[in-house]
């Protein structure tokens, strides 16, 4: 609270901006409350036009906004009252500021059975831009899972308002190396079928880029929405070509996430958050890059508000139960949602299949010594880059082959480099 008012008059002042342009801005007024901690009007007052543009709010909104926020604490910070639009688009003033209405019941994401099998699955994927799979994994994997991934610990969580979010702690490398079920979900049969029938039109080959350990814990962030949701991202953003101009009808996809459920995924406790079909929306006239939340994902332009995520766009929770996948395309938007503060931590397991020709955002391999690396299943080093391509190579700094990186090489390439000057190679 304080200066002016506190979150509901922040709030307050987001709905009456949004009702004079005749738009219904409760949403946003949500996200800079709780996804931004704008928790008063003076703190607003300190954001530029700019900085509200950042945060996701389109361009006449947040110009309006920086406005009224002035406007409000210069006239000492008179009580708000809420805004009602009529069908017509007219407002009318109806007293002191209201609760709001209790949140919509939460859309159902896309679900198919594992038994379904693979092409149904892509199906999905290709239409939706993602799909739920059930009956992967059986209770007594996932509790194995949960007790290897605890065993290995945890290695950092980000700080309020990051992109890794102060409420989510992650483990990007040693669960991999530590938790044999882990490992062999990485290179589960029915995963691979789908991350081939995906990503095959445009490599030979794909390597495991990401495996990581996702917590989303409450209890640190906000009083009332402890964990707050992450900013919809699409995970191809890293790549600069992801936004190149390409023909009508035709664009590739360099990725594919995996997110397993160690337990259930609900609504309430943070489950996954996807937007159908924005794997499909064309990148913005204005500055050629698809739309997305805040600053990062481009698209100033796109809507009727002039900025952020198209008008009607639909958040689904990707609830599931726990031994399920969350496959999504690396197109997609999605992203952590809220924890509601009174559900359990909210535990899963992140795989996300790059194309073989493509660097990784997380070289967790480094991580994971080498000998560790040799202990792994076959398959699991062929996605790791060990896999021989015919120039196997012998030579003090390096064994294995010649046309991948050195510390995916082969057999014995990691330890040969850091024992290099033991082995008297380099001097």
């Amino acid at each position: 609270g304080g200066g002016g008012g506190g979150p509901e008059a922040v709030a307050e002042l987001v709905v009456r901006a949004g009702a004079s342009l005749g738009r219904d801005t409760a949403a946003f007024a949500h996200s800079l409350v709780h996804d931004h901690w704008v928790d008063s009007v003076s703190a607003l007052r300190a954001l530029s036009v700019s900085d509200l543009i950042a945060l996701g709010l389109p361009g006449r909104l947040a110009s309006l906004l920086a406005e009224r926020a002035e406007q409000h604490l210069d006239s000492g910070g008179e009580p708000l009252a809420t805004v009602n639009v009529t069908p017509r688009g007219t407002t009318s003033w109806i007293g002191p500021a209201q609760p709001p209405p209790p949140p919509p019941e939460h859309p159902k994401p896309v679900t198919l059975p594992a038994t379904a099998g693979a092409d149904a699955i892509v199906a999905a994927m290709l239409r939706e831009g993602y799909c739920v799979v059930t009956g992967l994994a059986d209770a007594a994997t996932t509790a194995k899972l949960r007790e290897e991934m605890d065993s290995a610990g945890y290695i950092f969580s980000g700080t309020r308002g990051s992109w890794s979010g102060e409420d989510t702690k992650r483990n990007a490398a040693v669960v991999l190396g530590k938790s044999k079920v882990a490992q062999r979900l990485a290179t589960h049969e029915l995963t691979m079928q789908i991350v081939d029938k995906v990503l095959s039109p445009y490599a030979k080959r794909f390597k495991l880029g990401v495996a990581t350990r996702i917590v989303k814990v409450p209890g640190k962030s906000d009083k009332t929405y402890q964990a707050p949701r992450q900013v919809l991202h699409r995970d191809d953003y890293q790549f600069a070509a992801s936004d190149w101009p390409y023909m009508d009808g035709f664009r590739p996809e360099f990725l594919v996430g995996v997110m397993w459920a160690a337990n259930e995924f609900t609504a309430a406790n943070g489950a996954t958050n996807v937007v159908p079909g924005s794997h499909k929306w064309p990148p913005s006239p204005t500055d050629g890059k698809r739309p997305s939340e805040g600053g990062g994902g481009g698209g100033a332009g796109i809507g009727s508000m002039g900025g952020g995520l198209p008008e009607g766009t639909q958040i689904v929770p990707g609830a599931m139960p726990e031994g399920s996948a969350l496959f999504y395309l690396g197109s997609t938007l999605h992203g952590a949602g809220q924890h509601d503060g009174s559900a359990p931590p909210r535990d899963g397991l992140i795989f996300i299949y790059y194309l073989g020709w493509l660097n990784n955002l997380i070289n967790f391999h480094f991580g994971i010594p080498n000998e560790i690396q040799k202990e792994m299943p076959p398959e699991l080093q062929d996605l790791l880059g060990h896999a021989s391509d015919g120039t196997d190579y012998d030579h003090p700094w390096i064994k294995g082959p010649l046309y991948t990186l050195p510390y995916q090489g082969g057999p014995g390439t990691l330890s040969s480099l850091t024992n290099a000057d033991r082995a008297g190679a380099v001097r």
